[in-house]
């Protein structure tokens, strides 16, 4: 019996000791801070800017909690418990970070205003569909600059809106003008025009008034060989039923009348209110028919034969592709000027052009 005692007695004694080592390490605490650092300890900002400051704790297991951050002048920048500095005006400032046990660190900041001198906009004018949205975006000059608030405006809301954002929205087919103007005043416009989804019709030979409507077409070549389209007056496929034919290497203009047959091969087409404007390389525009005050704008060109054989350009009153709609027309080797007029219809073959200003 005495030494079933003595043994617990020894167990007891052997558990206590563990529990006491067990309770030492749990309440053994963080070292206190010894010391804190705002980095940068010079710094600049610009109106409206919002930064945090770095701290630097020592030592580095320190428990960093209870810091009272203050601003020497809350109406040029203020900061909160998470060290966000908010730069409100022009002015200098000094910034201190407290401990609980009274160790501080402080920096200063100098807080500028700077004016903007310019902007620019991702886009001078651009192409919509109805439905289609499009973000601009603004870029500073200086990149800095203190007030960056913008404000947009559309001169047709009802062809297209524009957000706060500067986000577009195509809403109906026409042109509308995107303002956009700075606290200043300083002001850009972008021009948007929108146009209607292209409805193409494939190829194939199509009654006008019944599976088409009468109308003006715009036809492009969709092969690597020469498209063709040919405009029956009725479909016994006789050479007197001809009304208009004709082949082309990229895009071409018809107009059709109810009774009549549109016949295309090898490419597709859509109504030329509805037809993609033409988009020039540089200012160069390629081979193809083009409507005047639509696709490009009157003038004088310069046209340059870009072929081994000779180009041909004509002008045309309408798009009727018959002999007594054209103007004039000529065939020529080198470089040839030609003046057009709004309405009119430019064909250009194996030759680029420019306008002559």
């Amino acid at each position: 019996m005495k030494k079933i005692l003595a043994l617990l007695l020894v167990i007891v004694v052997v558990l206590a000791g563990v529990a006491c080592g067990n309770a030492t390490e749990k309440t053994k605490e963080p070292p206190q801070i010894a010391s804190l650092e705002l980095k940068p300890q010079n710094g600049e900002m610009s109106v409206g800017d919002k930064k945090y400051v770095t701290l630097v704790v020592s030592p580095e297991n320190a428990l960093a909690e209870g810091l009272v951050w203050t601003s020497s002048d809350t109406t040029i920048a203020t900061v909160d418990n998470e060290g966000l500095v908010t730069a409100l005006t022009a002015g200098e400032v000094t910034f201190t970070v407290t401990a609980p046990n009274g160790v501080t660190a402080s920096n200063h900041v100098a807080v500028y205003y700077f004016e903007e001198k310019d902007i620019i906009v991702s886009a001078v004018a651009i192409d919509l569909v109805v439905g289609d949205t499009h973000a601009l975006k603004v870029t500073f000059e200086p990149e800095n600059a203190s007030d960056k608030t913008l404000k947009w405006q559309s001169s047709n809301e009802k062809v297209a809106t524009v957000d706060e954002n500067g986000k577009i929205t195509a809403l109906t087919k026409g042109l509308a003008t995107i303002t956009v103007e700075t606290a200043k005043g300083l002001k850009k416009t972008v021009t948007v025009s929108v146009t209607n989804p292209i409805v193409w019709h494939k190829a194939g030979m199509y009654e006008v008034g019944k599976d088409i409507p009468a109308g003006t077409y715009y036809i492009v070549a969709t092969g690597n060989i020469s498209a063709y389209f040919r405009v029956d007056k009725d479909t016994y496929g006789k050479l007197s039923s001809i009304v208009a034919n004709d082949n082309f290497s990229t895009f071409t203009y018809i107009s059709v009348s109810k009774g009549q047959y549109l016949t295309v091969e090898r490419g597709q087409f859509t109504l030329a209110e509805d037809a993609p404007l033409p988009k020039p390389i540089d200012g160069v525009y390629g081979e193809g028919m083009y409507l005047v005050g639509r696709d490009i704008p009157a003038g004088k060109y310069l046209l340059t034969n870009v072929s081994d054989y000779r180009a041909y350009v004509a002008v045309s009153k309408n798009c009727s592709h018959s002999f007594r709609a054209i103007i004039t027309n000529d065939n020529f080797s080198n470089t040839k000027y030609i003046s057009v007029k709004k309405g009119q219809y430019l064909t250009v073959v194996r030759a680029e052009f420019t306008l002559v200003k």
